[in-house]
């Protein structure tokens, strides 16, 4: 299929009344009458009917721009269904009506220099009652406008009224020249050049503003009026006889109408395809450097001319330079403003996307998402809902869409959500709350967030809610939590079975050691007594036999004695009291097993560290110290010299105890056995003892917090380290826990 020319689609998007339709008759009847009148009759009175018919064409494209002005202010045109005044049909009145009057100020001072009389007041009156009327309404083009693009529009209109202003001076000053033959030239021709070529610059700058796509065909419309413009003024300066009027003229007011027709009629972007539509955007982006270029080459080149008859005037000059001064200012204005552009269309665009992004996300989130307007008087209205949301909800989406939450949820519900959301205005921040809903099937336990828009004024303007159906969760948290209820409930009890299980095997320990004492006592008091009666009428094996028993009775005397120890350690109290001087304490202990064994005096060796203090119950902490230190200088008596070394180290910041000793160690692999009850690692006949020892020691240990282990090696000593739960203390150098003795 072949392609359209855009224009097809331009004319498509208008929509005429009755009285625009009225007004295009009637221009062109006075196109042709006109056209018709210079063609076929050259007389005076002819040319004086054929121009008040080409000025009543005029006048009458100026009232359509006021009529289409109207109407689009009132937002009657493509499709728009009536309301508030738009911004962009303000800027497209403004872009119409000031190339209106530029244009009708090129022609009139076109009139003017072709003549040999000076102008007077009827000449001006109705070529510039555009530009009366423009002024007379520029008050109200304010409405709307935002103060960007307003400032840009005034700056505009100032340009044309100070160019308009340079020129009527020009045309009133005495610096005339006079071409061969006769006729009269002022120095206005050059502020015309350049004012046809600001025009250009002017209606490309502002038309670029209304739309992308429709800009380039819009563009293409006003060139083509001042191009022809420039043109008929070139042509009349070579040749020297100007005229006042001809086909390049109308064609210049021609296309102006079309082009206030499109600028105040189209509305929104005009959409093509084909091919034509690449090459217009190209040449629309080349044609302000070109026009721009031929308005300089034009005002140098009608100065150079003025000069080379011989008129060198000073007005003349400045007029020449200030010319050329307005054009470099409207290269630079026009620079800045595309540079403005640029960003807006990137700024829009980023808009567009994350709009898309967001309708994306709103029309496929599987949670329920709505808005709402704040309304001035604190009542609040729906505005979107998305489709599975509604469906989450069983709301129906024709209803629910402009009304408020009381009307559409009645009773105690709708208050309760105006509620939340007045909340949500009067925190101005994010509100979270649960809620639950009836639906077909069944009750749906809702997590809902409003988020509030905010205005440029921080007031709440909008509401976005999300609400997320969370009754899969609330189940799983309820089944979790009974479950824990449960698993404490379990817990609890298995924990009074133990303790009461502890406290039987307690009572039992303590009883059976208890009750045993009374048999070991009879057996050791006959015993006692069979020696001391009978001891001459036993042979020796008798009184071995005896001496066995008596042993043996007594090492049962010292199990039930440490069973006794044990039990009291599980259930006395700690006292923590101040810190104790563990060093003073092995001193003692060591003085005392001197004591006990003199003949080692001399050959054991004590090293213990001075000062090492701990926040702990002295009497347990003796304990463990006459254990440890006791079992060192146990397992070192079969050695001819022995050291035992108690002292401390730092690990991870906390202090670290060690008893360590050069006898006869124990093998690595059954030290699990080392703090278990009645369990040992060497013979009786090696060793004395019932085993229990080390068990208190690590009960005692593990009571205050600490942890106790040991490291060892077969007739190479054994170190014994001990933790007390304290607090970190200052890291120091020290040996590590498995450094051989010195």
């Amino acid at each position: 299929m072949k392609p359209s020319f855009p224009l097809s689609g331009f004319v498509a998007r208008l929509a005429f009344t009755r009285l625009e339709r009225v007004l295009l008759v009637l221009i062109a009847l006075g196109l042709a009458v006109s056209l018709t009148l210079h063609a076929v009759c050259r007389s005076p009175f002819v040319d004086l009917v054929a121009d008040n018919a080409r000025w009543t064409f005029e006048i009458l494209a100026g009232l359509l721009v006021l009529v289409l002005r109207r109407r689009s202010s009132q937002g009657e045109h493509a499709g728009t269904a009536g309301g508030a005044p738009s911004p962009r049909s303000f800027s497209w009145f403004i872009v119409g009506a000031a190339g209106y009057a530029a244009g009708q100020l090129v022609w009139v001072f076109g009139l003017l220099t072709g003549t040999l009389h000076f102008p007077g007041l009827s000449d001006l009156f109705f070529p510039l009652l555009p530009l009366s009327l423009l002024i007379a309404l520029a008050p109200a083009l304010d409405i709307g406008l935002e103060g960007k693009k307003r400032r840009a529009v005034w700056l505009d209109m100032t340009g044309l009224g100070l160019m308009a202003a340079t020129l009527i001076v020009a045309l009133y000053l005495p610096n005339r020249g006079i071409w061969g033959n006769g006729t009269l030239f002022v120095v206005g021709l050059y502020p015309v050049l350049f004012l046809t070529a600001f025009g250009m610059i002017g209606l490309i700058v502002l038309v670029r503003r209304i739309d992308i796509a429709g800009s380039p065909l819009l563009a293409l419309l006003g060139m083509g009026g001042l191009s022809f413009t420039w043109l008929k003024w070139n042509l009349d300066f070579l040749q020297g006889v100007p005229t006042t009027g001809g086909l390049l003229s109308y064609l210049f007011s021609l296309s102006h109408t079309l082009l206030f027709y499109g600028l105040a009629t189209v509305r929104g972007r005009i959409v093509t395809k084909g091919p034509y539509v690449r090459w217009l955007d190209r040449l629309h982006r080349l044609l302000p450097l070109l026009f721009v270029l031929a308005a300089g080459v034009g005002v140098v080149y009608g100065a150079r001319r003025f000069e080379a008859e011989g008129e060198r005037s000073i007005v003349g000059i400045a007029v020449y330079i200030g010319s050329a001064a307005m054009v470099l200012c409207a290269m630079f204005r026009q620079i800045v403003l595309l540079y403005e552009q640029d960003q807006e269309l990137a700024a829009e665009y980023r808009l567009r996307e994350r709009d898309i992004a967001f309708r994306a996300v709103f029309e496929n989130s599987s949670d329920l998402l709505f808005s709402l307007r704040v309304e001035a008087g604190g009542d609040f209205r729906y505005t979107a809902i998305n489709p599975s949301g509604a469906a989450m909800g069983d709301i129906e989406v024709e209803r629910f869409i402009g009304s408020r939450p009381r009307d559409y949820f009645p009773g105690e519900k709708g208050l309760r959500f105006e509620a939340n959301y007045r909340r949500c205005v009067a925190a101005g921040q994010p509100v979270t709350y649960e809620q639950t809903a009836k639906s077909s099937s069944g009750s749906i336990v809702f997590e809902t967030t409003l988020v509030p828009v905010l205005d440029a004024g921080g007031a709440v303007v909008q509401i976005v809610g999300i609400s997320r159906n969370i009754t899969a969760q609330k189940s799983t948290l309820e089944a979790m939590r009974s479950l824990n209820t449960q698993l404490e409930q379990r817990i609890g009890e298995r924990t009074e079975e133990l303790e009461a299980a502890y406290r039987e095997m307690e009572a039992f320990s303590y009883s059976v050691s208890h009750d045993l004492r009374n048999p070991l006592r009879g057996i050791n008091g006959f015993c006692r007594a069979l020696i001391e009666d009978y001891g001459s009428l036993l042979p020796a094996e008798g009184h071995r036999y005896l001496d066995r028993v008596q042993d043996a009775s007594r090492r049962m005397g010292q199990i039930i004695d440490d069973l006794l120890a044990l039990s009291r350690i599980s259930r006395c109290a700690i006292a923590q009291t101040d810190e104790v001087d563990l060093s003073a304490i092995a001193v003692r202990i060591s003085d005392t097993l001197r004591a006990s064994s003199p003949g080692r005096a001399a050959t054991a060796t004590f090293s213990i560290s001075l000062g090492l203090l701990a926040r702990c119950d002295r009497r347990l902490i003796e304990n463990v110290l006459e254990n440890l230190l006791g079992n060192a200088w146990k397992y070192t008596g079969r050695h001819p010299t022995a050291r035992i070394e108690f002292g401390s180290l730092l690990q991870g910041g906390r202090p670290v105890y060690y008893v360590r000793d050069d006898g006869a160690g124990f093998d690595m692999r059954f030290r699990d056995k080392l703090f278990q009850n009645f369990q040992r690692l060497h013979s009786q006949a090696e060793f004395e003892g019932t085993g229990v020892g080390l068990a208190i020691v690590a009960r005692i240990i593990k009571r205050h917090g600490g942890r106790i282990w040991a490291e060892s090696a077969v007739e190479e000593g054994a170190t014994f380290f001990f933790t007390l739960g304290e607090e970190p203390r200052p890291v120091v150098t020290s040996p590590a826990p498995a450094a051989p003795l010195p």
